[in-house]
Parts: C-alpha cells; structure tokens; sequence
C-alpha cells in the first residue's frame, strides 16, 4: 500500500507545472465567470438598499456601482482578445466592490452599521463559494479591504469604532479568516484532484504506447516466424527431392 502510494505521489510529482496551471484555469475558469455575471447584476440592483439606509448618497453609491458593472463587464467583453485570466477578472471584480462597501463606511450613522456589516459579510461568503486562487491573492484582497476599511472609518466622525466591532465588525473579521480558509481549502484539493487525472492520463498514455510498441514486437516474431516456417518447409521439401533421388539411384545401381 505504501509503495504504490509512493508511485501515486512520483507520478503526481511528475506533472509539469504548465499542464495543471492550464487545466486549472479551465476549471476554475466557469466559477470565475458566474461571480463575476453576479456581481455586473446583483451589485447595481442593492443600490435600493443604499436608497432606504442613506437616501442623501444612494445615487453617489449607484454611479460608483453602476461603474464597477461596466468595468467588469468590460474585462469580460475583452478577455478573449487580450488573454485576461479568469482569476485576474474575479480579483479586479472582489476589490472594486470591497472598495465600494469600504468607502459606503464615510457615509452611514451608526443605526446603519450592522445592515451595512451583513452586506460586507454576504460579498465574503459569495467570494468563498466562487473564488479558486493561491492563499496569497486571497491574503492580498483582505489586507487592501483592511485597510480602506479602516481609512473610510476614520473619516466618518459620526461612526462609533466600539459600535462598529460590536454590530458585526468582529463577525465581519471573522467571516474574512474563513473565506481565506475555504478558498484555500477547495484550491488545494481542486489542484490535487487535476493532478492525479493528468498523471493517470499521462500513465494511461505510456500504457498504451507500451502495448501498441509490444503489438509491433509481437508483429514482427509472427511475421519472422511464418518466414522460418516457409523457409524450414521448402528446405524440407527440398531435403525429401534429394532423397528420392537417392532414392531412385540407388535401385537403378541395383538393377544394374
């Protein structure tokens, strides 16, 4: 058991970094591009939130939804033509409107707080279920989101930082360390799991050459042995001539 697990890891090993990058891309491109639809329609239409909670910024926030929209529906449009990755598409798509609900932080009271907190947390559970990148781009959207975060904190005067971490700003932190874990989670087991296919394919493949080089083997025994059959029947039936001859000779000797 151990030994074939061993081969198993060896061959997994052997699985050129280009090929698993590529075949990743493939599937995790479907996710990538389902997030990323969500979020050109879903982002605008939460602006009626931004209407009931601050009725005197909701159509500041809605330009800068609507922007976010045709920003990302832009890269989708053009990702063909300049090779846009999936994954570049979702990080640009995460961080705008991280940014987005960052900067809403310079606009709300208090009494908004932990409506705006829930909407902050259902974008990190959505990126949870989506998103498939390396621990670092992960680490990298939450430290940036981090630090708008605290940045539109600070300008808005009216906000209360103990009012904040209690009506869902600790719950939002949390909710950030497990999306990282989830994302990170689902990444590993995605590349192992494309992995051991490109090995099998790979094992399957050299299998397969192997049979079809010991079929061409076995060809050419068969073929060489028909040739000494032939060969060993016309010496023989050569052999049999001579001797009839001999045969034939010698009773003429007698007669005579």
């Amino acid at each position: 058991m151990n030994r074939s697990q061993s081969v198993t890891n060896d061959l997994i090993a052997q699985v050129a970094t280009q090929s698993w990058k590529s075949e990743l891309e493939k599937t995790s491109s479907k996710y990538h591009f389902i997030a990323a639809w969500a979020a050109i329609i879903f982002d605008p239409v939460f602006a009626f939130t931004d209407y009931i909670n601050i009725p005197e910024s909701w159509k500041q926030l809605f330009v800068i939804r609507l922007s976010i929209s045709f920003i990302v529906l832009m890269m989708l449009v053009l990702r063909k033509k300049f090779k846009i990755p999936s994954y570049f598409i979702v990080a640009v798509t995460f961080l705008l409107i991280s940014l987005q609900n960052a900067y809403t932080y310079s606009l709300i009271g208090n009494e908004d707080i932990i409506g705006h907190n829930l909407n902050y947390i259902a974008l990190l559970i959505g990126a949870s279920m989506f998103l498939l990148w390396e621990l670092k781009y992960s680490l990298a959207m939450v430290l940036i989101s981090i630090v708008a975060t605290i940045f539109f904190l600070q300008l808005n005067s009216s906000l209360d930082i103990d009012q904040f971490l209690v009506q869902g700003g600790v719950l939002l932190a949390a909710v950030s360390f497990f999306m990282m874990v989830l994302i990170k989670t689902r990444y590993d087991l995605t590349v192992k799991e494309i992995k051991a296919r490109l090995a099998l394919q790979d094992s399957n493949e050299e299998i397969q050459a192997q049979n079809e080089q010991i079929m061409m083997q076995a060809e050419e025994i068969r073929s060489l042995t028909k040739t000494w059959k032939n060969l060993f029947r016309i010496a023989r039936k050569n052999c049999r001539k001579k001797i009839r001859r001999l045969k034939n000779m010698l009773s003429s000797m007698r007669i005579n």
